[in-house]
């Protein structure tokens, strides 16, 4: 017969390893989602370099829908910059500045160091001007983070990612 201590180790042995296998399965889908976002965002970027603007966007809806599930701010902000490429190669050089923003707001500082966003700051000054531009990009990084996430969704058409619309 098992001593009362004996048993309490057992129990407590057993819950550290159920929310062992917990961690573990939160740790897998955190990677699984965070991989989905990263190839989709990759698939958008490599799409508008090669001039498929279309293909671009849905590949970054599915990365958009993904990051909004897992709450990511910074992840987030990598789709942000990519749907500023997007509005940049339709020649909508003030969307791309305020999107550089909200991705600015979303990662909590700015990038001077990302070449996109530094190919992105450039076109839209020479686009814009350099206080136009400023001024659009100021716009998105003064918003709070739950206006940032409804501005990104209509600035760059990807609204309705999240539940699969056109």
């Amino acid at each position: 017969m098992r001593s009362s201590s004996s048993r309490r180790r057992a129990r407590a042995t057993a819950s550290r390893t159920s929310s062992d296998d917990d961690a573990d399965r939160r740790r897998h889908h955190f990677a699984e989602d965070h991989l989905r976002i990263l190839v989709g965002n990759t698939r958008a970027v490599l799409r508008l370099a090669m001039g498929d603007p279309a293909g671009a966007r849905e590949n970054l809806r599915q990365a958009y829908a993904a990051a909004l599930e897992t709450g990511d701010r910074p992840i987030l902000s990598l789709v942000a910059v990519t749907a500023a490429a997007l509005a940049a190669a339709h020649g909508r050089h003030r969307e791309s500045a305020v999107l550089l923003g909200t991705a600015a707001r979303l990662r909590g500082v700015h990038d001077r160091t990302d070449w996109r966003i530094g190919d992105l700051t450039r076109r839209g000054q020479a686009a814009l001007g350099e206080q136009a531009f400023a001024a659009a990009y100021r716009t998105g990084w003064q918003l709070d983070v739950q206006t940032t996430v409804a501005t990104l969704e209509s600035v760059s058409g990807l609204k309705d990612a999240a539940s699969g619309d056109p």
